[in-house]
């Protein structure tokens, strides 16, 4: 997820970055400073805005049934050679998590402790899961007059290990064109392995 941290390091405000990466869900805080973070909001189903005090304030009107929406706000990404933290918001967090906001609300009950603990269950059951395949949009952004970078997830999705091979075969394809079979393996085969090389063993 840092491969382009060289790039990263370059952006300057009202400028955006966007590029693509295979890596793992890792981790997701659901706490800062003992108190627990919000991990989705109430919003409106037509315009998706925030609801507050039972009120859509772009559509002016009082919304009965409101969606739930992601609001991931601190996840980690990780693959083999580094790690990244970002923020997912609803779309990419329905694949991350497996299901939408609303079905992981419908899914818990009990006290306020139960909840929590059936949301770390069912979260430390998606952590490194399976390998996904991730665009992720970074941008600087200021906040209360201090410059930040800000990574999005902006989807996610499981590896297509299918898609990868098909594309490294037609790069294969792409690197052998024009040369003969011979010319073609002897690309892909080091010479010290070649019959009648001094240094074959």
């Amino acid at each position: 997820p840092t491969r382009r941290s060289s790039d990263l390091a370059k952006l300057q405000e009202g400028q955006t970055l966007y590029w693509n990466c295979n890596g793992y869900f890792a981790y997701l805080r659901t706490k800062r400073e003992q108190q627990p973070i919000p991990l989705w909001y109430n919003s409106c189903p037509e315009c998706m805005k925030r609801i507050i005090d039972g009120e859509c304030s772009k559509c002016q009107k009082r919304v009965p049934n409101p969606k739930m929406r992601y609001l991931l706000t601190s996840m980690l990404l990780e693959d083999d050679s580094s790690q990244r933290w970002v923020a997912a918001f609803d779309e990419p967090g329905n694949a991350l998590l497996g299901m939408s906001a609303d079905q992981l609300c419908a899914s818990l009950d009990g006290n306020a402790d139960s909840k929590v603990g059936k949301v770390e269950a069912m979260l430390n059951s998606k952590y490194y899961e399976e390998q996904l395949k991730v665009k992720l949009r970074a941008k600087m952004e200021t906040y209360n007059g201090t410059s930040r970078l800000s990574v999005q997830v902006q989807t996610a999705r499981p590896m297509p290990y299918l898609e990868e091979t098909v594309g490294m075969l037609d790069g294969l394809k792409g690197l052998m064109a024009g040369a003969s079979d011979a010319q073609s393996w002897s690309a892909l085969i080091p010479s010290s392995a070649l019959p009648g090389s001094s240094k074959a063993a």
